[in-house]
């Protein structure tokens, strides 16, 4: 089939580079205004990463200011521990004593010197004299707790004569850290001869200059050489945390702790073998592009409210005839195929004469439908009196055949006949009506009649049990679809002298379908042939002729119901061959019968 366009003059084929008039307009659109949000994030980028650089910069050079402030301010406390040591009579006098009891005017000037000289550093929390040859200990610190228990425990150190390697460098030129309770304490030690001069300050002391960083809630980290966070009051929490160590000053890095975003600058500390590091929160750096941001935010929604005020447009513009042709083709797509296109309200000659041979095509193909609908609907009918037209004869078959034995000339058969011919006629009557669907209580009444024609040629050997739902009484169901297994079952399974039962169940499920079970006491199913039949999915087929009245009404379920029914066979426990039929429960009316034969 060739699509075709009208064009003046003549029919011609439609042009491979056509296109849709409103795809590309909102196509032209859609990229401007795909250009203008890539152009605002970029420059939204831009400013954030400008602002961060330019805070990087900021907290650089303040912790690089920082860094020579607090350097220089230990050294001059290392001058001063110096130079005691070295230079101080009391700290010669009592270094060189065993017994101190002269001493005494000695350690009291020294521990007035320790309090005089420690209001001159401002960064320290206490100085110490230990003079292992008289085991004599003077320390004077801030008035504190933490500072307290922090010299009862270097006095301990020192009185026990195990002080730590970290608080002891001989050479006195750096200063060490030392972790006691949740605080990280710096020391620095002097040795010199029978005399140990030391001072020692905390973390918390020594970032106290540090107020514009914290002003930031920034947070101040201190840190080992492998980049483990030292303890230090709040922080403590941290001890486990790891901070990668930066040798270079020029870059920064992004670390991520208990849920919030940080720009992180590492430092290393001259006075120390450890370093610095500051993280100032992302969102408060980010704070500061509010009002860039607040500007690109508005050109965006003006862009924004500019493009949807030009769709509308726009779309008003195109709403008419490409309106009129995208309306149909959705109906049509939906399953709407009957509609069609109000041809004289198009003012455009071109578009009516394409509605008008639009509709002209509609009509065509509803005339096709219904003919192909009437013959599908013929050939179905056909395949379903097929069936019914099979399972008459066999039924007859059998029922002749019994009347056949009994016709032995006997005056006690006469009456026996006259029961069972005029038990068949109706019967019959009921096999051969034209009726599609019939009350199941209408089946089962025929069913027992069976029964009971067939407990008449084989007497006392038939014993036959209902379990019937009362709601299930009234479900529609079509004619003889039980009964072709209770004649299956006579047929194989029914010998004079042998007991024979018969089993009918019908429930109604939860689910609201109709499930109905026939089961007898015979032999049972194969395996073989219940597998087959299980796994054939409808498609069973018959080689050998037997097992008919199993195959027609497999089909005629399938007829009827579609793959909302199920057949299954199985062999019950204890008993023989187990039919399963699940099919959707429809109450029966009277109107879903028709041609009945009886009527």
């Amino acid at each position: 089939m060739q699509l075709v366009q009208f064009i003046p003059g003549g029919v011609g084929k439609l042009n491979k580079k056509a296109y849709s008039f409103r795809k590309r307009i909102y196509s032209i659109m859609y990229i401007l205004i795909t250009i203008q949000i890539g152009l605002t994030a970029l420059l939204s980028l831009f400013s954030t990463m400008s602002v961060r650089r330019s805070t990087f910069e900021n907290l650089r050079q303040t912790l690089n200011l920082y860094n020579s402030q607090i350097s220089e301010d230990l050294r001059s406390v290392d001058y001063f521990l110096m130079e005691i040591s070295n230079y101080s009579p009391d700290v010669s006098s009592v270094s060189i004593q065993s017994d101190i009891s002269d001493s005494y005017t000695n350690i009291v000037r020294i521990n007035d010197l320790f309090e005089f000289n420690l209001r001159s550093f401002p960064k320290m929390e206490g100085l110490y004299a230990y003079f292992p040859k008289n085991g004599t200990w003077v320390c004077y610190g801030r008035n504190s707790a933490a500072t307290q228990a922090f010299q009862l425990n270097l006095k301990e150190e020192f009185t026990q004569q195990n002080a730590s390697e970290s608080l002891e460098n001989a050479g006195g030129r750096k200063w060490l850290a030392y972790t006691f309770g949740d605080d990280t304490y710096f020391t620095k030690t002097f040795v010199n001869g029978q005399s140990v001069a030391g001072a020692w300050t905390n973390l918390e002391t020594l970032s106290e200059t540090l107020t514009d960083l914290k002003k930031m809630d920034a947070l101040i980290l201190f840190l080992d050489q492998e980049g483990n966070v030292l303890p230090s009051g709040d922080f403590s929490r941290l001890s486990d945390t790891r901070i990668p160590v930066s040798k270079k000053t020029d870059s920064y890095q992004i670390t991520n702790y208990n849920g919030s975003r940080y720009l992180t600058l590492t430092s290393p500390l001259d006075f120390c073998d450890y370093s610095i590091a500051a993280l100032v929160p992302l969102a408060m750096i980010d704070r500061s592009l509010r009002p860039v941001l607040q500007v690109l935010a508005a050109i965006l929604l003006a862009t924004v409210l500019i493009f949807v005020a030009v769709s509308h447009m726009l779309g008003r513009f195109l709403k008419g005839t490409i309106g009129m042709m995208e309306s149909v083709t959705e109906a049509i797509a939906e399953g709407e195929s009957e509609t069609r296109i109000d041809s004289d309200s198009q003012d455009c000659l071109e578009i009516r004469q394409v509605a008008q041979s639009y509709n002209n095509m509609i009509d065509r193909i509803q005339s096709l439908k219904i003919d192909v609908y009437e013959k599908t609907i013929e050939s179905k009918t056909f395949q379903l009196h097929y069936f019914r037209s099979q399972v008459a004869p066999h039924f007859l078959i059998n029922c002749l055949n019994m009347i056949s034995y009994l016709a032995d000339g006997k005056a006690e058969n006469t009456a026996l006949i006259r029961r069972m011919i005029t038990t068949l006629s109706g019967h019959l009557r009921y096999t051969l009506s034209t009726n599609e669907r019939v009350p199941l209580k209408k089946e089962l009444e025929y069913l027992e009649n069976y029964v009971e024609l067939s407990k008449l040629r084989f007497p006392g050997c038939i014993t036959y049990t209902a379990q019937i739902d009362p709601e299930a009484r009234d479900a529609m169901v079509f004619p003889l679809i039980l009964i072709m297994f209770t004649e299956n079952t006579f047929k194989y399974n029914l010998v004079m002298g042998e007991p024979l039962e018969v089993i009918v169940r019908a429930t109604l499920t939860d689910d609201g379908r109709l499930h109905l079970v026939h089961i007898d006491s015979g032999p049972g199913y194969s395996q073989e042939f219940i597998d087959k039949f299980n796994s054939s999915a409808g498609d069973f087929s018959l080689k050998d002729g037997t097992r008919v009245g199993i195959h027609n009404v497999d089909r005629r379920l399938r007829l009827y119901y579609g793959d909302s029914a199920a057949l299954t066979i199985s062999n019950e426990p204890g008993l023989g061959a187990r039919t399963d039929i699940d099919i959707p429960y429809v109450p029966y009316k009277d109107s879903e019968s028709r041609g009945s034969a009886e009527a």
